[in-house]
C-alpha cells in the first residue's frame, strides 16, 4: 500500500492549479535540455533498416561494442562480451539484485544519503538493505575505511538475520550530495569485495555531470588495467537516460570489468534472468549505437557543459540565501589529497535550525517543507526523504534539482529568497 506523506498530501491538494513551482523538477526537457533531434532520427533510421527482432538477451552485438568503445575512450578496459544491456538503471539494480539473491544472498550495502528506489528495488528483489553513512560534516564524500568498519561489524561472526551482504552500492557522483568519489578511496572498498566475494556495484548514470578535474586526455596508447574508479571486478551501471537527456528511450547498460569466476557466475545469473523478460526495444537498442557514436560525441559534451552550467548558477544562487548554514560538498585541496569536485542534478542545502525556528516555528524538515508549499508555493524535498537524519545537528536539510531554465529559476530563486525573509 502507498504511504502518503504530508508533504505530498499538501502538494496533490495543489496539483492541477499551476499554484506552484517544483524545485525539484528532474525533467531534462522542461528545463529547455533536449538531444539533437537528428540522433533520434538516425537511431529510428538504423533500427527501420533492419527492424527484425532478434532475442539476445545480453543485447546485440553492436550495441554492446558501442558501450565498451565508449568505456574504452575513458581508460576503462570492459569487453563486450561483458556488457548486458537493459530497459534503464532501474532494470539493471533489479536483475543484478535478484541475481544475488538466487546464489544466497540476504542484504545489499546502500549509501544514506540516497535516493529512496534503491530500497524499494532491494525489497522486490528479496535484499534487506544494510545502510552505511555518508557523513555531512566530511561534504558526505565516501570515507573507504568508514564504510568497511562498519560493514565489518555488521557482518562479523553470523551473516545476520538477513544472510550474508551480496553488493555494496556506490554512487558516484552521489545522488542527490552530488559527491564525486576519490578513485583511491574507491579501490579500497573494491580490495574489501574481492576479500570476501563481495559484489562491488558502481552507478555512474551522472558521471557526464562531474565538476571536478577533467578527465584524462584520449590517446591511442592501451588503457591501464586498473582505470580510476574503475577497478577490477565491478559492474558498472549507465544508461542514455541522464547521459544523453534521453528517459523515454529506456536504454541501460550493466558492464563488468575484468570480472572473475565469481562475478562471471553473476553475470551470467543476471543474462538468465534478462532472457525470461528481455526488456530492451529494438529502437533502445539502435538508440545506444547512435548516441554512443562518435559523431555524437559533441554533443553529449554540450548537453553535460549545460547542466554543469546550471548546477554552477544553482549553487552561486544558494550560497546567497538568508539563513543558510551548508551547501556541500566542501572538498579541500591539498597537494596529497586532490579534490574530486562533485556533480549531479541534485543539490542539497543545509538551514541554520536558530533561523528556521524563528523564521517558520520548527526546525522540522517537513513541516517547514509544507509552510514553503503552502505559504509560498515553493516544493522542494525534506532530507529525511533520502536518509538525512537530524541526529548529529537539528539543523534541517532541503533538497532540490538544478535542471530549470534560467527565467524559471529566477523566478524561483526570488520566491525563495522572499520565503526565507531576504
Amino acid at each position: 500500500m502507498e504511504t502518503i506523506t504530508a508533504l505530498e498530501s499538501a502538494r496533490r491538494r495543489l496539483e492541477g492549479t499551476g499554484g506552484y513551482r517544483n524545485l525539484v523538477n528532474s525533467s531534462f526537457r522542461d528545463a529547455g535540455l533536449v538531444f539533437p533531434e537528428r540522433w533520434y532520427q538516425a537511431a529510428w533510421e538504423r533500427w527501420r533498416t533492419d527492424p527484425a527482432y532478434r532475442a539476445d538477451s545480453r543485447g546485440g552485438a553492436t550495441a554492446r561494442e558501442a558501450v565498451a568503445r565508449w568505456y574504452r575512450r575513458d581508460h576503462a578496459p570492459v569487453d563486450p562480451e561483458d556488457v548486458l544491456l537493459t530497459a534503464g538503471s532501474s532494470v539493471s539494480y533489479l536483475m543484478l539484485f535478484t541475481a544475488l539473491r538466487r546464489q544466497g544472498a540476504g542484504a545489499v550495502a546502500l549509501p544514506q544519503p540516497g535516493y529512496p528506489l534503491f530500497e524499494e528495488i532491494a525489497a522486490a528483489a528479496g535484499l534487506t538493505p544494510q545502510w552505511y553513512h555518508l557523513e555531512a560534516d566530511q561534504g558526505f564524500d565516501l570515507h573507504a575505511r568508514h564504510l568497511i568498519a562498519s560493514l565489518q561489524v555488521a557482518t562479523r561472526g553470523e551473516s545476520g538475520p538477513a544472510g550474508p551482504l551480496g553488493a555494496v552500492v556506490l554512487i558516484s557522483p552521489n545522488n542527490p550530495s552530488g559527491a564525486d568519489y576519490d578513485p583511491h578511496q574507491i579501490e579500497l572498498v573494491a580490495e574489501f569485495c574481492r576479500e570476501r566475494e563481495i559484489l562491488l556495484i558502481i552507478d555512474e548514470v551522472f558521471s557526464a555531470f562531474r565538476q571536478g578535474a577533467a578527465p584524462p586526455p584520449l590517446s591511442s596508447s592501451p588503457a591501464p588495467p586498473h582505470p580510476p574508479g574503475r577497478p577490477a571486478g565491478a559492474f558498472l551501471l549507465n544508461g542514455l537516460s541522464k547521459l544523453c537527456a534521453a528517459p523515454e528511450l529506456k536504454a541501460g547498460w550493466i558492464a563488468a570489468v575484468h570480472p572473475n569466476s565469481r562475478e562471471n557466475a553473476i553475470l551470467d545469473e543476471v543474462d538468465l534472468l534478462h532472457d525470461t523478460y528481455l526488456t530492451l526495444s529494438g529502437l533502445g537498442e539502435s538508440a545506444i549505437t547512435t548516441f554512443l557514436s562518435e559523431e555524437a560525441r559533441g554533443d553529449r559534451e554540450a548537453l553535460a557543459a549545460e547542466v554543469k552550467a546550471m548546477r554552477h548558477r544553482t549553487r552561486s544562487s544558494l550560497v546567497q540565501l538568508p539563513g543558510l548554514r551548508d551547501l556541500p560538498p566542501f572538498h579541500l585541496t591539498t597537494p596529497a589529497t586532490p579534490a574530486t569536485g562533485n556533480g549531479g542534478i541534485h543539490l542539497l542545502f543545509r538551514l541554520d535550525a536558530e533561523f528556521c525556528a524563528e523564521r517558520f516555528g520548527t526546525v522540522d524538515d517537513e513541516q517547514i517543507a509544507i509552510q514553503l508549499l503552502q505559504r509560498h508555493r515553493l516544493y522542494l524535498h525534506p532530507g529525511y526523504l533520502y536518509g538525512i537524519t537530524q541526529q548529529k545537528s537539528i539543523d534541517p536539510w532541503f533538497v532540490i534539482t538544478v535542471l530549470h531554465r534560467e527565467d524559471t529559476w529566477r523566478e524561483m530563486e526570488g520566491r525563495l529568497r522572499e520565503a526565507l525573509g531576504g
